[in-house]
This record gives structure tokens, C-alpha cells and sequence, in this order.
């Protein structure tokens, strides 16, 4: 899709416009607002579009009714929303609200250095004018510059000439992260420069509000303003009361067990998930005794939502077809004012808690304190940012957090002070703990969050054999690109999510030097992302366009795997990642970075190469390695066999059960394995 203006040529191809009965301006800001809000999947686009398009066609020149439509394609991160906000953007260029929402889905769909490329050519230098330094600061949030914007926005609060517009503003901001302490700071000085207005009055009574809440829940009447992250650990200790001590019964039984996820999108940590609630839930179904105590289940999913885009049910099949149940908490009914709601008692907090947490605690609390379930068991730290309040508010009684890949402070564009907040906050409550599927990842976690070595458990990937029986479209995509007569090409690739992070631009600057020492050879490259459509163009411009199969979001991964000759993955960060070992096992040697754990999940030299470096790849290095793992005949089927050989016996999907459910029961894995 181009990038003109995508809302006026939507709104002409609407046809006519059916007249609008006149509200006041600002009951129809009001109604695209809450049309845009109500917004919950791909489903409800059309529907408000619908509504939407006539308010702006008969108010072209309003900027905000353009925003509600982009704001619908946000809400289902649809990428055209980068393209209306551009438009948005070019016919509003002193929009500050329009350039935010570009900046973020540039640096959603390019990258972080493509996100400063572009903010560094409106900003070379901070601005002056207070108001301008203060939008300066809000994409130094979404670069993730918290010190730089923490500098930016201590310079509008000291500026002589800000004035009570802007400060409110701040002072707004600083109370939407949760950071009370400074945003009384601020409004406090507005205070004193402007005098009580009704704005400045109205924030300082919630943030007093907030603390005479605060020194109600902590019994301390001297604490005058918290920061966020004392606000995160009153609020979990005031979740605890409500805890149970531990697993509640007497029978020697283990109970109801929630895995939460954000989606269960087409990613490595969504797959181990879905193997974890299945062997789960198989354990469940036939009685398994572990650990003194029979699994009665049930076994149940709770994502956050399933539907809101694209592609976030690739696995849903999966578990339907297995029997295990799955919800969407974004769903469920906001159930905090009901007189025996768990979430009461935080309400006083809640509002100055990160936008995440308020969502997981409001939606999601009531119901596990209603299912009562002995386990929960959150995956990946975005999840456990919006959910692990909500577990402990409900009073389940273990809990247990699986990170994926190195923390957060590790991959700058995930970084959020508030993580590490919320995870300390958290493991500070008995029977929590965090598992990890690789010893480097486990040790990163444990130095960032001060634990004691040995602390974060480890539970391996397990792995299972994916079917290799494909639709018609796949077969024919790989006899067109092998060719059916003569020699058979050698078939290079790799499985991941089109993104910064897997480097698909990178990956085919190794198979333009790869093709250009050996014409036989041809590529694969299975999956979806942001970045999809750039890495098309880029094969294009590198001349391997005929040669190059991208397939976009398939069902058919192991298919494809069974006919690759070398796998390669060039990730800047990883766990365990799962898509190398189900290379293994399909019996494909595998060349990638030494990225996290990644050396875990490598038999150097025999099942595969590990790089030299992670930041920056050599490309001829990377060619090198993927051209000496080709060959035919006995040497290749004896090297197929090793690698199934060794991620079988490495990656076993019974120990991973085995061992999760020792983490489940608070068992040693001494205890476990007897």
C-alpha cells in the first residue's frame, strides 16, 4: 500500500456520504472515541470504519476524528495505521501526536536505528521552547531513552518559560508511568508559579488520594509521596493477605493449572506453551502420580487475547484439538466493583500502576480467585508485567513465571523500568518462582534481579515431531523453486518472526554471498512479521528474488524443515530457541549466532556451527559455514541421523513435563526424578 493519503481515499471509495445530524464537536470527538475504543479484533474493523469515515469526510480539516481511524488499525496492530498516520502526519505536519505514532510503528516495522534515523532528522539537537522539549522527550520514550528522557523532561520542569499548559501535561505524563513522587514534584512548582487552578488542584487530590491510600494499606501514616516502584510493592503486599498459604488440599492432589500468555501466535515460546498445557493436560487425563500427588487438572489457557490481530490464534487449533480450554482475559467482564471482588482492596492503587497491570488486575483477578487454581504459570515478561499482580490478588498459591529469552534489560527495545519492579515485587511473595529454558538466560535474570545463583530453575525446550504432510500450494512452491529435473538444488533456511531481532535483511546478505559461490543452491524463508514485506524488496534489489521462497505464515513448518539441507538464524537475542532444535530433530544441521542460550541448543561441530559473533555477523563467515555442512549421499544421511539423534536425547518433551511439574510441586529435581 502506498503511502498517500490512505483515509480520503477510503473515504471516496465509500461512495456517498449519508448526512451526519449535527451533534455539538465535541460529542462526536466523544462517539469516534469510544467507536475507536470499543474496537477488540479483526472482526470489528469494518464496523467502525463504517462510523467512523463519514465524521471525517464531513469534517476534513478536524485531526482527531483522523486519529480514531488510525487508532483502529493500532488497536488490531494492523500496519496500514502506519500509513494513515504518515498521511495524518503530512496534512498535519505540527501534529506532535501524529509523529508519535509514526516514530513507534517505524520503529516497530524497521527497527530502533531506523526509528532514531528518522526522529534525529526532526530533532538534531533538543528544542528550546518547553513544549517541543516536552513532545522531544515523549519519543525518547518510544526510542527507549528513559535517561534521556528523564533529562529532557527535568529541563520543561525547570524552564522559566513553561507554562501551565505544559507542566499540567507533564505532570499528566509522570502520573500515567506510575512516577507520583515526581509528578507532585512538578504540579507542585506549577502550583506555586500559576496558583491553584482547577487542572493542577485535580491531579494533586489524586496524587494524595493515591498516598492516603498508600498509608492506609502500609499502616505508615509518615510516607508522603511513593515512588513506582514502592507503589508495586505496596500492591503486591497488599495482594498476599489474600493468598493461600499453599497447595490448599489435603487429598494429595494438584489441581486446576492457568498458563497465561499474551496471544498464541506462530513463536517459539507460544509452541513450548502449547506442549506444556497438552503433556499437561494428558498428564491430567490419565491420573499421573508425581511427587506423592495425583494431577486431577483441569488444564487450562488464559491469553490475553487471541483475536485482536492477525494471526494470534496459530496455534489455537492446537489445544481445541487436544481438549485443553482457552480464554481471552481482554474479554472478561471488568468485575472490580462487585462487593466481594479481590480487586477492592486495590483499587485505591491500581489507577497509578502501569496501563498493563490495571488490565490484567481488573480482568483477570476474579475470575482465578472464582476457578481457584492451585498453579499459575505465566510465560515471556509482558505477561508477567499485566498478570502476576492479578494472580497473587486472587490467592493462588503457586506461581511461576517461564522467561523466554535474555531480560529486558538486555534488548533495548523491550526495556521498561517497570519490569524489574514488578518481578521483585513479585518473587518477594512465597511459592513464586521463574523458570528459564537456558542456563545463560537464567544467569542474566538472576544478576539483574540481585537473586542468588541457582535460583531461576532451568526446564529445556522439549520437542516433538512436527508432521511433514503439507497442502498443495506448499509442494508446489518447492518443485518450483528445486526444480523437477536434473541435480536437486540445495535448499537453504530458516523459520522465524520478521523482525529487528531475527535480522531477515541480514539473513539474505548471507544468501547473496552464498548464491553467488554456488548457483545450485536455493532459500526458504518461512514465517511472518513487520518486516516481511521489506525483506521481499531487499531479495528484489539483491537479484535473488526467483530465488527465494518466502512463505509467510505456514502450517507446513515441519514440511519445509524435512527439505532443508542447512538451517540458519541470525538472532541478536535469544533463549532456547525452539525453531534450531526442530531443525535438529527434522536431521538439519544448523549455523547461527551466539545469541543467549543458543550454544545450548548446538553440538558444535556435529549438529552444527556456532558463529563467531552475535553484533555484527560476518557475512562471509556466516556463508562459509552454512557452504560446508552441504553434501549427498552416506555422509549426509549419517549427519541427519546424529542431529535427530542428539536434540531427541537433548530436548526431551517427558523431562520438560517432568520438570515443570517439580517446579509446580516445589520439588528438587533429585526429588523429581525418584
Amino acid at each position: 500500500m502506498e503511502s498517500d493519503d490512505i483515509v480520503t481515499r477510503t473515504i471516496n471509495g465509500v461512495g456517498t456520504i449519508i448526512s451526519i445530524s449535527r451533534k455539538s464537536h465535541a460529542q462526536e470527538i466523544g462517539e469516534a472515541r469510544a467507536i475507536a475504543n470499543a474496537v477488540q479484533g479483526t472482526k470489528d474493523v469494518a464496523g467502525a470504519l463504517e462510523k467512523l469515515l463519514p465524521m471525517v469526510a464531513a469534517n476534513p480539516e478536524d485531526e482527531p476524528f483522523q486519529h480514531y481511524v488510525a487508532r483502529v488499525f493500532d488497536r488490531v496492530q494492523n500496519p496500514d495505521a502506519y500509513v494513515i498516520w504518515k498521511g495524518i502526519a503530512a496534512r498535519f505536519p505540527q501534529s506532535e501526536i501524529a509523529f508519535v505514532r509514526v516514530l513507534r510503528w517505524k520503529i516497530r516495522l524497521e527497527g530502533l536505528e531506523a526509528g532514531r534515523e528518522f526522529f534525529e532528522l526532526k530533532f538534531p539537537y533538543p528544542p528550546p521552547q518547553p513544549s517541543a522539549l516536552l513532545h522531544f522527550g515523549r519519543c525518547l520514550l518510544e526510542l527507549k531513552d528513559h535517561d534521556g528522557a528523564e533529562n529532557a523532561f527535568r529541563m520543561v520542569a525547570e524552564h522559566p518559560n513553561a507554562t501551565e499548559e505544559v507542566l499540567v501535561e507533564l505532570g499528566r505524563l509522570y502520573i500515567s508511568k506510575a512516577q507520583l513522587s515526581r509528578a507532585a514534584v512538578v504540579l507542585q512548582s506549577a502550583r506555586d508559579r500559576f496558583g491553584m487552578s482547577r487542572k493542577i488542584g485535580s491531579l494533586l487530590d489524586r496524587i494524595d488520594e493515591s498516598q492516603s491510600a498508600a498509608r492506609l494499606l502500609s499502616g505508615d501514616t509518615a510516607v508522603v509521596v511513593l515512588s513506582r516502584a514502592e507503589l508495586i510493592e505496596l500492591a503486591f503486599a497488599s495482594a498476599a493477605v489474600m493468598r493461600a498459604p499453599d497447595l490448599r488440599d489435603g487429598n494429595r492432589t494438584l489441581g486446576g493449572i492457568v498458563l497465561v500468555n499474551g496471544s498464541l501466535g506462530a513463536g517459539g515460546s507460544e509452541r513450548q506453551l502449547v506442549y506444556t498445557a497438552i503433556g499437561l493436560h494428558e498428564a491430567a487425563s490419565l491420573g499421573v502420580m508425581f511427587g506423592g500427588r495425583k494431577i486431577v487438572g483441569p488444564v487450562s489457557v488464559i491469553c490475553r487475547s487471541i483475536s485482536s490481530r492477525a494471526g494470534a490464534d496459530f496455534f489455537l487449533r492446537d489445544l481445541i484439538g487436544s481438549g485443553v480450554a482457552v480464554d481471552e482475559y481482554f474479554k472478561f467482564d471488568e468485575s472490580h466493583g462487585l462487593a466481594n471482588s479481590h480487586v477492592r482492596e486495590l483499587l485505591p492503587l491500581l489507577t497509578h500502576l502501569p496501563s498493563r497491570m490495571q488490565e490484567g488486575v481488573v480482568r483477570l483477578t476474579d475470575v482465578l480467585a472464582r476457578t481457584k487454581p492451585d498453579v499459575v504459570h505465566i510465560w515471556q515478561d509482558g505477561s508477567a508485567l499485566a498478570t502476576s499482580l492479578a494472580a497473587v490478588a486472587a490467592g493462588v498459591p503457586r506461581i511461576v513465571v517461564s522467561v523466554r529469552s535474555v531480560p529486558p534489560c538486555d534488548r533495548p527495545h523491550r526495556a521498561k523500568p517497570e519490569y524489574a519492579e514488578v518481578y521483585r515485587a513479585l518473587l518477594q511473595q512465597p511459592n513464586t518462582s521463574l523458570l528459564s529454558n537456558s542456563h545463560v538466560v537464567a544467569s542474566r535474570y538472576e544478576e539483574w534481579l540481585g537473586l542468588e545463583r541457582g535460583s531461576v530453575h532451568i526446564v529445556k525446550n522439549g520437542v516433538r515431531d512436527l508432521s511433514v504432510a503439507a497442502t498443495e500450494p506448499t509442494t508446489s512452491a518447492l518443485s518450483r523453486s528445486l526444480g523437477g529435473d536434473g541435480e536437486r538444488a540445495s535448499l537453504i533456511g530458516s523459520v522465524f518472526r520478521f523482525d529487528e531481532n531475527k535480522r531477515p535483511l541480514l539473513w539474505l546478505d548471507v544468501a547473496r554471498e552464498i548464491a553467488a559461490r554456488n548457483d545450485a543452491v536455493r532459500f526458504v524463508l518461512v514465517g511472518d512479521g513487520p518486516l516481511l514485506d521489506a525483506a521481499v524488496r531487499h531479495a528484489r534489489a539483491l537479484g535473488l528474488a526467483d530465488r527465494v521462497i518466502f512463505t509467510g505464515s505456514s502450517g507446513d513448518v515441519g514440511f519445509w524443515l524435512s527439505h532443508m539441507d542447512v538451517f540458519l538464524l541470525l538472532s541478536r537475542h535469544e533463549g532456547l530457541p525452539n525453531a534450531l532444535i526442530e531443525a535438529q530433530l527434522a536431521g538439519v544441521p544448523v549455523v547461527a549466532t551466539p545469541a543467549g542460550g543458543v550454544a545450548e541448543a548446538i553440538d558444535e561441530g556435529v549438529t552444527g556451527t556456532l558463529l563467531g559473533s552475535s553484533d555484527p555477523v560476518d557475512v562471509k563467515a556466516a556463508a562459509d559455514a552454512v557452504l560446508a555442512w552441504l553434501g549427498e549421499g552416506v555422509a549426509r544421511q549419517e549427519r541427519s541421523r546424529k542431529c535427530a539423534a542428539w536434540a531427541r536425547q537433548k530436548f526431551s518433551y517427558d523431562e520438560m513435563i517432568r520438570l515443570t511439574l517439580a517446579a509446580y510441586l516445589g520439588l528438587t529435581e533429585e526429588a523429581s526424578a525418584a
